[in-house]
């Protein structure tokens, strides 16, 4: 089932709220692999079936964006939706901006939405969702996404 979702400027975006089945056994390798940076996350939520880090980030945790259930590109399409939201890049982040991992492709891997600023060590704290782990309050660079580079974004309307 589509939700009606659209950029500020009225694109639509593709998305899915279908149930999408979280394997155990990718739950479980993401686990193994990921104790130290799971260690220094808080995990703030359960794993979602209904959405993904994209629908956590642009569609209030409702929805699958783009729709797993099309064949379409997700890094084109969360590039698409910065431009028609009315994004801009920016090099310093603030709570509430959209903090976009891009991989050494350049594709977009992963999105989260800036919770929290350490004003005292200068860390940017990320809430997100890591698939079947759950939903984390994390430092920026604590993601199962390691060898992406983290780009902040800001609504600028």
């Amino acid at each position: 089932m589509e939700l009606g979702l659209t950029a500020a400027d009225g694109w639509p975006i593709s998305n899915d709220r279908e149930s999408i089945p979280i394997a155990k056994t990718e739950i479980a390798r993401m686990e193994a692999t990921l104790r130290l940076v799971l260690a220094s996350a808080k995990r703030v939520g359960p794993p979602s079936h209904h959405s993904n880090c994209h629908g956590l980030t642009f569609g209030s945790r409702r929805t699958h964006i783009p729709s797993p259930l099309v064949d379409i590109d997700a890094s084109a399409t969360i590039q698409e939706l910065l431009g028609h939201d009315g994004y801009g890049r920016v090099d310093n982040p603030q709570e509430g901006d959209v903090a976009v991992y891009r991989a050494p492709s350049g594709e977009i891997d992963h999105t989260g939405i800036v919770c929290w600023i350490d004003p005292l060590l200068s860390v940017v704290y990320v809430w997100s969702a890591w698939g079947g782990l759950g939903e984390f309050r994390h430092p920026v660079l604590a993601t199962p996404y390691t060898e992406c580079v983290v780009e902040y974004w800001r609504l600028e309307r």
